[in-house]
């Protein structure tokens, strides 16, 4: 029988074995349930939710930060504009 994971895109290959690997993390809890195949993906949409959450968290703090660098630029460029028509 073929592995089904030679037949998935060779894109998606590395990010399908990462997912498994974290999933099997989870093998004792996942064994006990009533269908163990169905745990298991249950799990890995789990680590996916988290990831997102993580990288959103990530996101967020980027973006804030953004802001605040560009404000201060801003604030910058608008105190020399005003302090170089003083001058005049």
């Amino acid at each position: 029988m073929v592995n089904w994971k030679n037949k998935v895109d060779p894109g998606l290959k590395k990010f399908l074995e990462t997912l498994l690997v974290e999933s099997r993390k989870q093998k004792k809890a996942f064994l006990e349930a009533d269908d163990p195949k169905i745990a298991q993906v249950w799990c890995s949409m789990a680590e996916l939710g988290k990831q997102i959450v993580e990288l959103n968290r990530k996101l967020d703090y980027l973006e804030k930060a953004l802001v605040e660098v560009s404000k201060k630029k801003v604030t910058k460029k608008v105190t020399k504009r005003k302090t170089s028509k003083r001058k005049k």
